[in-house]
């Protein structure tokens, strides 16, 4: 920006101390499910416990280690805040995933002992119930989470603050479930099409082979994934930082969802061609600068305490959050 290159500066043994105690996690988590439904809910509790905290001290990791023109970037630490940001969420997957676990040692017997829907167990509605929560929801927790932390993020001694709405995200969300709507509506009648034909005097039925059906439903689906992946994806980097300001200074995004989608594709393309060698990204964002940039940045103050830095650098850690 104007010239000079961020910096990042974490050292590897810190990235792979965080990314070490995230597989540790996975790993109980995965291990738990071998052993009991209780085991997996004791699991789910702990994890779900610690996440707010994981999050704030991988948040702080990042920006802590993001420097321009040799000032910081930094994340306040507010676990008091984090913990009520992701108490709704909580009080929704955690739930869900314990009913998972419960019904993965139950599956089996719950069915044979029930004659019609109505004697089904009531978790089995609840837990077609809590998705459909979850997904109205989960816009507004995003928001949540976008705006805590922008909140606590720091460049020197300015704040960052953020002007989006939660309506606005719901809009992208919605707008995409319509697409896919549309999209899967094209497939059925194009699908109906191929039945009726099929189905004809003139052609055997029979004679069709299954691959072939499959392979069509491959070449719709992938597009449509890329489709949807890229316009959330590009929708959201706008919102986010198109709506982000430090003092005066306001962020700009102006991207292309099909200048995305053609990134995608093509980057996919080599990752795979290149056996994963070849993995760009890219994001275009500007600057509104109001005034004279080197003013802004020589208001920064000069450092802080080293006690501090080297307090911040125990508790943080890279959890890839």
């Amino acid at each position: 920006m104007d010239g000079t290159s961020f910096r990042y500066l974490a050292e590897p043994l810190q990235i792979l101390k965080g990314r070490t105690i995230a597989l540790v996690f996975l790993a109980v988590y995965y291990f738990s499910g071998l052993i009991s439904p209780i085991a997996t809910g004791i699991t789910i509790i702990i994890i779900a416990a610690l996440a707010p905290a994981m999050v704030v001290m991988s948040m702080s990791f990042q920006l802590r280690n993001t420097s321009y023109r040799n000032i910081k970037f930094n994340f306040r630490r507010d676990y008091k805040r984090a913990y009520k940001v992701f108490a709704l969420p909580l009080l929704l997957f955690v739930p869900y995933f314990l009913l998972l676990a419960y019904m993965g040692d139950n599956f089996q017997a719950a069915p044979q002992a029930t004659d019609s829907p109505a004697e089904m167990p009531s978790y089995f509605y609840l837990l077609g119930l809590l998705p459909l929560l979850i997904g109205a929801l989960f816009p507004l927790w995003q928001y949540m989470i976008i705006k805590f932390k922008t909140a606590h993020a720091h460049f020197g001694k300015f704040e960052f603050s953020f002007t989006g709405t939660a309506g606005r995200l719901y809009g992208i969300y919605l707008s995409t479930l319509f697409g896919i709507m549309l999209i899967g509506i094209i497939a059925v009648i194009i699908f109906s099409g191929f039945g009726a034909l099929f189905s004809s005097d003139n052609l055997d039925a029979s004679a069709i082979n299954p691959i072939f059906i499959q392979l069509i439903g491959f070449i719709i689906i992938i597009p449509v994934y890329l489709w949807m992946f890229a316009y959330i994806h590009t929708k959201k980097t706008n919102f986010i930082y198109g709506n982000l300001c430090i003092d005066n200074h306001r962020v700009k995004s102006d991207l292309k969802v099909k200048t995305m989608l053609f990134l995608y594709v093509t980057n996919t393309l080599a990752i795979a061609i290149s056996l994963g060698l070849l993995m760009p990204w890219a994001k275009m964002t500007s600057l509104v600068v109001v005034g004279d940039l080197n003013d802004f940045i020589g208001a920064q103050p000069e450092g802080q305490s080293a006690f501090g830095e080297e307090m911040g650098e125990v508790f943080d850690m890279d959890l890839g959050l």
